[in-house]
């Protein structure tokens, strides 16, 4: 996944799976029949350097073998480009053996994560909306949930402070994630913590940037984009942001956009 190159440009995309509700991943993590990680969220909580920390904060979890395998056959290819990542994915989950309950499917399954999820109450835990989408079709009762489900988890466990969460949210914007899907309240809590305050005078100051901006690029349509805008402010202290600061704001909103004013948005 790439840090680098614009939304547009990158070859390998992820299109967000969405996040649960704050309560239900909670009461999920201790009351499921399963819990599944899947390949890419793996990949993410490394990047994050995260991975060992929430499989330690777990009662169990469960890994397909054939992800296990492919870890090990990457971390003893001297060849890979990948060895290192691969490498450190396995310490972190052979450090949590007692934890892991490895999934060996019965025969080729076109998912593989249709067989162990099957009639069962749980969880997958997964970035990929197309794998969470297909999964779903087979499986309604099955719940799933993000790196942001993940990070909120941690945070409320106390395994790192509000100013890390933020730190880890703002390196997930600058991933290789299409359409990063979270809750509003979740959006609404990162942006009090980056503009409160009257120090803060242009977004574009602050990391909060990266994500806003992202946030802005999923709807292509301004009605769209401005009843998503409009939604965030639901859940903000707006008497904590500056008044240079929300204009700031507004004229991301504008930038290509003729109709509307900054002051027919503000009046709203």
């Amino acid at each position: 996944m790439s840090k680098s190159v614009t939304d547009q440009e990158l070859e390998f995309k992820i299109i967000h799976s969405p996040q649960l509700h704050q309560n239900e991943f909670y009461e999920l993590i201790d009351s499921s029949d399963i819990l599944l990680i899947e390949e890419t969220s793996l990949l993410i909580l490394n990047d994050l350097e995260l991975l060992e920390s929430f499989l330690q904060s777990l009662p169990k979890f469960s890994i397909l073998e054939s992800v296990l395998q492919k870890l090990n056959l990457t971390t003893h290819s001297p060849l890979s480009p990948y060895r290192q990542i691969a490498g450190e994915i396995l310490r972190a989950i052979q450090n949590n053996l007692t934890k892991l309950d490895l999934i060996r499917l019965n025969e080729d399954s076109f998912l593989q994560y249709d067989q162990p999820l099957k009639d069962k109450k749980g969880v997958l835990i997964t970035d990929d909306l197309y794998l969470r989408n297909l999964i779903c079709m087979e499986n309604n009762v099955i719940r799933t949930g993000n790196i942001f489900n993940i990070l909120e988890f941690l945070s409320e466990k106390n395994i790192f402070a509000e100013d890390v969460l933020q730190e880890k949210l703002i390196h997930v914007s600058k991933l290789g994630i299409v359409n990063l899907n979270m809750r509003l309240d979740f959006l609404g809590k990162s942006l009090n913590y980056f503009l409160s305050g009257s120090e803060v005078l242009d977004y574009k100051d602050t990391d909060f940037q990266y994500l806003f901006d992202k946030i802005m690029f999923i709807h292509s349509g301004f009605k769209d984009k401005y009843k998503l805008f409009l939604d965030i402010f639901l859940y903000v202290d707006i008497q904590k942001i500056s008044a240079n600061t929300l204009l700031t704001l507004i004229y991301k909103l504008l930038e290509d956009e003729n109709t509307y004013k900054p002051e027919s948005v503000i009046s709203t």
